[in-house]
């Protein structure tokens, strides 16, 4: 996994999309889709889908640049941006859809399924 995505670093954030139960994150081509929402940490806090700030702390990415992937199978998916930002995927959730993450590395590209 981490093999794959480490293809963001250096990425910048392009933008956000908020679909209705899932969240995808725009790189100018790879996009990074979200069945278990992440959890946004900034040097203040943490941000999760029940902070009325959610969908706003994500769009503050937007323009921030990828600097670290770490990846612990099976436990977390951690995006690390040059602010300091970091998006976290508890992967030990266990959706009833079975799917947690797609990455798409370019459009109508292969598909990476977590």
């Amino acid at each position: 996994m981490a093999e794959i995505l480490e293809e963001l670093i250096g990425k910048e954030l392009a933008g956000v999309g908020f679909i209705r139960d899932y969240v995808e994150i725009y790189f100018d081509g790879p996009i990074l889709r979200y069945y278990v929402f992440p959890v946004l940490h900034t040097s203040e806090e943490i941000i999760n889908t029940e902070k009325i700030n959610w969908r706003d702390s994500l769009c503050s990415l937007i323009g921030d640049v990828v600097s670290d992937i770490v990846c612990e199978e099976d436990i977390h998916v951690e995006v690390i941006f040059k602010s300091g930002k970091k998006l976290v995927v508890d992967m030990t959730e266990n959706p009833p859809w079975g799917e947690m993450m797609h990455f798409v590395p370019y459009l109508n590209g292969p598909v990476s399924i977590w």
